[in-house]
């Protein structure tokens, strides 16, 4: 296995310590696409939720533009791939939406193969720490892919995005596979999201696993759990 972080940071913090009511998973919905600079992803999102969108796209320079659904959107973190800068994953968060919504649209730099995620949580006080990884270059032979952050309190949770090319079903080993969302049309890949908790603060990892050797990127943010 060959595998590292190549980023580290943070998009919002609050204070340390002390928190108990961890971050909850309600729902996950995907949607994918061929050829196509917009996806439209059903979704049944309540005012105050946190949604998170994972999105891959199969694109040289590739890139989401924006997301609309809910509420206001902030890029948390993105990756092109080291070996093959067309695989290309982003995730993107609301903190609280400001209202219903049934439909997340996002919307890419250009027309590409794509696929995105929503995922809902309740009990969500800030964004934490956030990274990504990936297999190192010219490596085609990981089947153990992996991305770990410091949770900053008690019950905090990771989300991860990940994205595999070759399209190969992937299988969560450390957290809970929420949403596998393969780019069906084309096949140019396939991407998932898991999360996990930790009831203490300190590293805290995301895995899945393929059958075979793949082409692979992770980016994950740090949900921080309410006092």
């Amino acid at each position: 296995m060959s595998w590292f972080n190549i980023l580290a940071g943070s998009v919002a913090s609050g204070g340390g310590g002390g928190h108990a009511t961890a971050p909850a998973f309600v729902a996950a919905t995907s949607v994918d696409a061929e050829t196509s600079s917009t996806l439209n992803c059903t979704t049944s999102i309540s005012a105050g939720e946190t949604v998170i969108v994972s999105v891959g796209l199969f694109l040289s320079g590739g890139s989401v533009s924006s997301v609309i659904g809910g509420g206001t959107y902030t890029k948390i973190a993105s990756l092109a791939n080291p070996e093959d800068g067309r695989l290309v994953n982003e995730l993107w968060a609301c903190l609280s939406a400001s209202s219903s919504a049934s439909t997340v649209t996002v919307t890419l730099s250009g027309a590409a193969n794509s696929s995105a995620t929503v995922a809902r949580y309740t009990g969500v006080s800030s964004f934490g720490n956030n990274g990504t990884a990936s297999n190192s270059a010219g490596v085609y032979s990981d089947t153990t892919h992996s991305i770990s952050l410091t949770m900053q309190d008690t019950n905090n949770r990771i989300v991860s995005a990940g994205i595999v090319r070759p399209e190969t079903t992937a299988t969560a080993t450390v957290g809970s596979f929420r949403a596998n969302a393969p780019e069906f049309n084309h096949g140019s890949f396939d991407s998932n999201l898991i999360d996990n908790m930790s009831s203490s603060a300190g590293s805290l990892a995301a895995t899945y696993t393929t059958s075979a050797g793949v082409l692979w990127n992770a980016v994950a943010v740090e949900l921080r759990s309410n006092p």
